[in-house]
């Protein structure tokens, strides 16, 4: 994948050794939004970060992480070179959202005195203040007599439904079946089918393994997973409120020619 022509245009194009070493971000800490990425024949990514202040800086690095971001992505490097994603939506998808997004959760911790995961960026501070006003607006939340806003009881979780509930009515609109809760399900005998990046999080949609009904079950899947598409899975019960987890199911995947 070829760096983004505006980004060549100022000058990164020459991606040789000394100028990584030079730019690759280690030693400071910053939070950027990603605007161009080139993967290397080396199986390292280059990240090309929008810092702020016009500033534009290179991070060279191995983690898989790169493979879960886009153009508009926002990720936070530590002084070690450790690379978190904070958002994989981009700014405008988020602002005009109705879900629970990661501006949301900025604003969720903002407002219950909790540390800052975006810091020293403007355009993130501008967004915060926009997406908040649209709150107050809506009645979802309000600002105290510091101008700090802090969400209403029940106001995420109606945010986050209301995603869920759109994107359920749309996948079966598209004639790709019909989401069931983890919770009224069988835990055996699913197949991975495919996985989507929500405002929520990153989720996995699991399909029957042997190809019968059209119900999918929609489970929340961390990036770290080693689960990948077309695996059999089964869903394990975590005791907390009904919550469960994809387990992979090595029963199921022998003789498959996988």
């Amino acid at each position: 994948m070829a760096l983004d022509r505006d980004i060549l245009t100022k000058g990164f194009n020459r991606l040789d050794k000394a100028l990584a070493a030079e730019l690759d971000g280690r030693g400071k800490e910053f939070v950027g939004e990603v605007v161009g990425f080139e993967k290397r024949s080396t199986g390292n990514t280059v990240l090309i970060l929008d810092t702020g202040n016009k500033t534009k800086t290179m991070v060279n690095t191995k983690s898989p992480l790169a493979d879960h971001l886009q153009k508009g992505s926002w990720v936070h490097v530590d002084e070690t070179g450790h690379l978190s994603r904070l958002s994989y939506h981009p700014l405008e998808d988020q602002l005009g959202a109705t879900a629970f997004t990661a501006l949301d959760r900025e604003l969720d911790r903002i407002g219950r005195g909790e540390e800052r995961f975006f810091t020293g960026n403007a355009r993130i501070d501008q967004a915060l203040a926009s997406r908040a006003q649209d709150h107050v607006r809506a009645g979802l939340g309000a600002c105290d007599q510091d101008g700090v806003f802090s969400f209403h009881d029940g106001a995420k979780d109606a945010l986050q439904a209301a995603e869920i509930n759109a994107f359920s009515e749309a996948f079966a609109e598209q004639g790709r079946g019909t989401l069931t809760a983890p919770s009224h399900t069988v835990y055996d005998g699913w197949r991975v089918g495919s996985f989507e990046e929500l405002h929520a999080g990153r989720v996995a949609l699991l399909e029957r393994a042997s190809g019968m009904g059209n119900h999918v079950v929609m489970v929340p899947t961390p990036i770290e997973s080693a689960i990948n598409i077309g695996d059999n899975v089964s869903l394990s019960s975590l005791g907390r409120g009904g919550a469960v987890q994809v387990v992979q199911d090595l029963s199921l995947g022998y003789g498959l020619g996988r």
